[in-house]
C-alpha cells in the first residue's frame, strides 16, 4: 500500500515537473507605437538570432498604460508569453494605444513550436517559432 501511495505521488508531480519556465529577457520598446494602428488585433512576430529567438510584439491598450511584468512559461510543446496592461500612476485614458515590447528567449526553442501571447489573462495573438 505504501508504493501505491508513492506511485500516485509521483504521477501527480510529474505534469508539474514538465512546465518549465524559460530564460528570457523583456524590454518595452515603446510606450505608444503610433505606426501601428491602436485598433487593430495583437501582434506577435518572432525571429531568430544566433541562439536566441527574438519575439517583437504590439498589444493595444488604453493611453497611460504600457505591456509590463512579463513571464515566460513552457508547457509541452508551446511557449506561453504574459504581460499586463499596466499604468504607473493608476490613470488611463479613453484613447488607445500600442504598446511595443520584445522578448528575447535564450533556451532552445525549436522550430515550429507554436508561441502564444496572453494579455492580461486573455489569449491575444500566437506565432510559430522559425
Amino acid at each position: 500500500m505504501k508504493n501505491f501511495a508513492y506511485t500516485i505521488i509521483f504521477a501527480l508531480l510529474l505534469p508539474a515537473s514538465a512546465i518549465a519556465s524559460n530564460t528570457f529577457g523583456f524590454k518595452l520598446l515603446l510606450p505608444c507605437d503610433t505606426k501601428y494602428n491602436a485598433f487593430s488585433p495583437d501582434k506577435i512576430v518572432a525571429t531568430r538570432a544566433g541562439g536566441k529567438v527574438l519575439i517583437t510584439g504590439w498589444a493595444t491598450m488604453s493611453c497611460g498604460e504600457v505591456a509590463a511584468h512579463p513571464d515566460v512559461i513552457e508547457d509541452l510543446g508551446s511557449i506561453t508569453l504574459k504581460i499586463d496592461s499596466f499604468s504607473k500612476s493608476g490613470d488611463v485614458a479613453s484613447c488607445r494605444c500600442t504598446s511595443k515590447f520584445q522578448f528575447v528567449l535564450h533556451d532552445k526553442i525549436s522550430p515550429g513550436m507554436t508561441i502564444y501571447l496572453v494579455k492580461d489573462g486573455r489569449a491575444t495573438a500566437h506565432v510559430v517559432a522559425p
